[in-house]
């Protein structure tokens, strides 16, 4: 597979401006739907893989604390 260096993403800077969406009620309205929808006890596993930086796996920690 080649690789085009005009795709290449800054995974880094992508993080920075992923986590200003905290600072946006949809989304956090939107974590907190999920969480709900999920239903889950402190017993369940869940695997967050490639969504973003973590929001939604926090969201579910506090609730299950």
């Amino acid at each position: 597979m080649v690789r085009d260096s005009r795709f290449r993403i800054d995974w880094d800077e992508y993080a920075i401006n992923y986590d200003s969406l905290l600072n946006l009620r949809p989304y956090t309205d939107m974590l907190a739907e999920v969480v709900q929808a999920m239903q889950r006890s402190p017993v369940d596993t869940v695997l967050d893989a490639g969504c973003g930086t973590g929001h939604l796996m926090l969201r579910l920690k506090l609730e299950c604390i």
